[in-house]
């Protein structure tokens, strides 16, 4: 089976509520294929938010890497928006 399908198929599964399963599928297609498409990394962003786990949600946000997509800027601005709680020196460490 090809990366695509594997994450593909993680991430409806992920989004259905398996969330342990939908993250582990889409970790093995990111082992896959080493060159994959940014949106593989959304399962494990909205995995990490849903948990509340901002940070580790802004990093898996930030290696998306796909700035004209729309969605991309939502999961960017998701955990930051969670994270104005921590001050600013704090914030720009993150962010930077």
């Amino acid at each position: 089976m090809d990366g695509f399908s594997v994450a593909f198929l993680g991430s409806f599964i992920a989004y259905d509520g398996d969330w342990e399963l939908g993250t582990k599928l889409s970790a093995k297609a990111r082992s896959l294929n080493p060159h994959h498409a940014g949106w593989y990394w959304f399962v494990s962003c909205f995995d990490a938010y849903r948990k509340g786990d901002y940070r580790l949600s802004l990093e898996f946000a930030r290696k998306v890497n796909m700035p004209s997509l729309w969605r991309t800027c939502a999961v960017m601005q998701q955990p930051t928006g969670n994270l104005v709680r921590l001050n600013w020196h704090e914030l720009r460490c993150i962010l930077c």
